[in-house]
């Protein structure tokens, strides 16, 4: 039996792992381009030279990144299907059961007529029946060896060696699937608190950036990344511990086959069956929870990204918004404002200057017209034709279309 186990574990490491390992190794490069990604985005911002919505520019590329990189593993991680991605380990194992006989036929051996204590009542009676009858065919010589049994010997392989490992492997992968879920789930309540943080450092001004931001979140993600790599260690020392009760199983099996003690138990089609369907029904399962567990959450964490995306929209449109409206300050209506103060600091200088009471009232009557024409009907009114005070609406829905444009591009539910 050490031949056997040792046969399997070579055909496990030479396919199962190998497909495992593939997976794992996805996973891990996943998580090395968030960290990439994250790196990047810090180095980016921590130009004091940048302006604010050159900041903010920045953010929504890099949540919509972030957001690619999610589209992609929440794709890929969900795909794995236990009979899809290990066909190269099913048809080795087809292989190998297709290669033995039949049946194999094996003298009995002593304790074949012996009751155990593993045996039930009824088994021990059927033995006692069994070695009266056999004492009457064998009086002069007991030679058990001569009473000889057929093995199913290509089912109990089958039985053992395929489904039933399956079984076992399908929990592995399950268990493996579990810690990479955990993981996660971990990074992704830290990202939210991160990347709350990076938000209001972005969108607050004269905020100040903890350099301790991208440090802390590359560190959780290199943790997470050590954790992954574990699995794969993981899988390879469990291999041995799944394989020896199994062995261990068969060899029972192999030495009852053709006995009265595996008459419950003669390893025929159906039997073949009714394991292959828990197999089929456990593999279902995992498929599903998978599935549930991909769209709870990568669906959760595209809606941050989502959100996070409206939020720098919003801002980046915020600030433009100002931007456009200092510049219009500075280069139509603060000139203007300036030309006024101008036009009464020449009349003040005038006013300071008049000798008496009749230069001031020619000064003043002057003046009139003077402002009538330069403040009145020139300054003022193009003033109030580029200061849009009596009606802010177009500014209004200017601003809630292209709100309300980003929001319609949001994917829907999935």
């Amino acid at each position: 039996m050490r031949k056997k186990k040792s046969e399997f574990l070579n055909l496990l490491n030479n396919s199962f792992i190998i497909s495992k390992s593939d997976f794992i190794e996805d996973r891990i490069k996943f998580l090395n381009q968030l960290k990439d990604e994250i790196k990047k985005f810090y180095y980016s911002i921590e130009d004091e030279q940048i302006t604010k919505l050159k900041k903010i520019t920045l953010s929504r590329e890099f949540h919509s990144q972030i957001k690619t990189f999610l589209d992609r593993e929440k794709k890929s991680f969900a795909s794995e299907n236990f009979e899809e991605n290990f066909k190269e380990y099913h048809s080795n194992i087809e292989a190998y059961i297709n290669s033995l006989p039949q049946t194999l036929e094996k003298p009995q051996e002593e304790n074949n007529f012996k009751c155990s204590e593993e045996n039930s009542a009824f088994i021990c009676t059927l033995l006692k029946i069994k070695n009266f009858y056999f004492s009457i065919k064998q009086r002069k010589n007991k030679d058990y060896t001569l009473w000889k049994r057929i093995i199913p010997y290509k089912n109990i392989n089958q039985y053992y060696f395929n489904h039933k490992l399956n079984e076992k492997l399908l929990d592995l992968t399950y268990e493996t699937n579990n810690s990479i879920a955990k993981e996660y789930i971990f990074l992704f309540k830290e990202f939210l608190n991160e990347f709350e943080k990076i938000f209001n450092l972005i969108a607050a001004e004269n905020a100040e950036k903890n350099e301790n931001e991208e440090n802390s979140f590359s560190s959780n993600i290199d943790t997470a990344i050590g954790n992954v790599v574990l699995l794969k260690e993981n899988i390879n020392s469990k291999l041995p511990e799944i394989i020896e009760p199994i062995v261990d199983e068969y060899k029972v099996a192999i030495d009852k086959a053709g006995t009265v003690e595996s008459i419950f138990k003669n390893y025929s089609v159906n039997d073949i069956k009714k394991i292959k369907d828990v197999e089929t029904l456990k593999n279902n399962q995992e498929k599903r929870r998978l599935e549930r567990f991909t769209n709870g959450l990568f669906n959760n964490w595209n809606f941050y990204e989502d959100i996070s995306l409206l939020n720098y929209f919003i801002n980046e449109e915020f600030v433009n918004s100002k931007n456009k409206i200092e510049e219009n300050l500075e280069k139509n209506i603060v000139p203007k404002f300036e030309r006024i103060i101008q036009i009464f600091d020449e009349i003040k200088i005038e006013v300071n200057a008049a000798k008496d009471k009749t230069d001031l009232a020619q000064l003043i009557k002057g003046q009139q017209q003077k402002l009538k024409t330069t403040l009145s009907d020139d300054l003022i009114v193009e003033l109030m034709r580029i200061m849009p005070l009596n009606n802010p609406a177009p500014l209004i829905n200017s601003f809630n279309i292209k709100v309300k444009d980003y929001i319609e591009k949001f994917p829907g539910n999935e």
